[in-house]
């Protein structure tokens, strides 16, 4: 069975959907859950119950809560739930209707205590499955509420990245666990999938991962959810149908691109001017401060909530919108890391020599890599700023330099366009990193003045990593540079 509907079924549990805090009616129903056998759920009860469970049994919390070792006199109840908890594990069906059981009372919890404000959302969240809406029109959703005195961002699918060994049951526990205090209050719809690496160490963004399991609100009731599994080797089941949950997956991900380019464009402009900028549009200014060519809605939002976040900061450096650095290391056990920590740290220019490749990254992520031209021991080794953008150097978009050219730390080497394909994959540039048409457009676009630029020798995988649908932003300062002649080092 993949698809568990999880919906209150008695006057009690409706009562402690409307009052979370009453500690009596957690009591009540986990004594419900005791008498009919159900362990787990009463234990989950107990915990919200605290003292008054405490109280009531003039005993502690259950041994599997606390941690406490077990003692002949301690309340029967204790070695019960520890022998159904047991049992419990050995099932990975259990294991989704504890999932979604877990769900439900974090988000009873959420729209209780947020009514006033979830009412909006959770209608948003309901039209999402009744029609099949753009990301343009969820990014002004998203916008208006990004606009507020530091209103968070709230986006329609929240995903999560398994990293490790997933072949035990116990370990598929240990990963979910993570994301339930969280997830619902984030976004309606929470996807769990399988990392996709390319090369030893670099996760590969371009690659469709392997979705294993989806949590989603259901439209019929706020507090009622819908847990999908899609993977037959990890829950012992026939899959369900992942095509929705795909497109939504490839939604979500055209959006994260356009807030971790945000995030890394107010990064930028923090690394150059030492503050963040005080409105979006300065990001977007004519030549020489475009650090961006423009701003999708969504982008906009984004960057109005870290500069909202900047100005109730007494710590400029700490407000300019770097979030807890996110761990992509590797290891036999599994892990589950969110996307804002997979893609949390900022965009950085990665160009290894000894295959001709310059990747886009992200922390531990290959966002995307293409082939280039070099120059050989002419194109230098370390680390570079990109300290200019300019769009058809020197008045040309078919010139020497081809249609964009980024200046590095204010030298004489760039990385530009060219007129002369064939010397991709080849030392034929005076020091320069040649790039073709398409492939330095997007780039342009993606990485704003700021961006770090390491380049090296045996960093990347040979893999050429493109989007099926190249990232581009609407044009909205003037980039050009007409009063300069460029002579970099082609």
């Amino acid at each position: 069975m993949n698809n568990l509907h999880i919906d209150p079924r008695d006057e009690l549990k409706h009562y402690v959907q409307k009052h979370p805090h009453n500690k009596m009616a957690w009591y009540l129903l986990g004594k419900d859950y005791a008498e009919h056998g159900e362990m787990a759920k009463a234990k989950y009860c107990f915990i919200r119950a605290g003292e008054v469970y405490e109280a009531y049994e003039d005993t502690p919390l259950p041994e599997i809560v606390t941690g406490r070792p077990l003692d002949k006199s301690d309340n029967p109840l204790r070695e019960q739930d520890a022998k159904a908890a047991s049992s419990w594990r050995k099932s990975w069906k259990w294991m989704l209707a504890w999932v979604a059981m877990v769900l439900l009372f974090v988000q009873t919890d959420y729209a209780v205590e947020n009514n006033a404000k979830d009412e909006q959302e959770q209608a948003v969240a309901g039209n999402q499955g009744a029609s099949n809406t753009s990301a343009e029109t969820q990014a002004t959703s998203a916008q208006t509420e990004g606009n507020g005195s530091g209103a968070k961002i709230k986006p329609q699918t929240v995903v999560y990245y398994a990293e490790g060994n997933l072949a035990s049951v116990k370990r598929q526990s240990d990963l979910i666990s993570p994301i339930l205090s969280e997830v619902m209050d984030q976004a309606p719809l929470a996807l769990l999938v399988q990392a996709p690496h390319v090369g030893k160490d670099w996760i590969d963004w371009q690659a469709e991962p392997k979705l294993l399991f989806s949590a989603e609100q259901t439209i019929e009731a706020a507090s009622a959810y819908k847990v999908s599994a899609y993977d037959r080797e990890m829950c012992a089941c026939e899959p369900g149908d992942a095509s929705a949950v795909k497109n939504q997956f490839n939604e979500w991900k055209h959006e994260e691109e356009q807030r971790m380019i945000a995030r890394s464009a107010v990064k930028g402009y923090v690394s150059v001017k030492g503050k963040p900028p005080e409105t979006p549009d300065q990001l977007t200014l004519d030549y020489p401060n475009n650090y961006l060519s423009g701003l999708t809605p969504l982008m906009r939002a984004e960057v109005q909530q870290l500069i909202n976040e900047a100005s109730a900061s007494s710590n400029t450096n700490s407000a300019s919108a770097q979030q807890p650095s996110g761990s992509l290391t590797q290891s036999s056990a599994p892990q589950a890391i969110s996307s804002t920590q997979l893609l949390n740290e900022p965009l950085a220019i990665v160009i290894d020599k000894s295959n001709y490749r310059l990747a886009l990254v992200s922390g531990g992520v290959i966002v995307r890599s293409y082939p280039v031209g070099l120059g050989g021991p002419r194109t230098p080794e370390g680390e570079f700023t990109i300290s200019e953008k300019v769009r058809s150097p020197n008045g040309r978009d078919n010139g020497e330099f081809g249609s964009r050219g980024m200046t590095l730390s204010d030298t004489l080497f760039a990385i530009h366009g060219t007129n002369q394909p064939t010397s991709i994959n080849a030392d034929r540039s005076q020091g320069c990193i040649r790039m073709l048409k398409g492939d330095v457009e997007e780039l342009f676009d993606m990485v704003p003045m700021g961006t770090k630029v390491t380049i090296g020798s045996g960093m990347l995988p040979p893999e050429i990593l493109r989007s099926e649908s190249p990232f581009s932003l609407p044009a909205q300062g003037n980039e050009k540079n007409p009063g300069k002649v460029y002579r970099w080092l082609n």
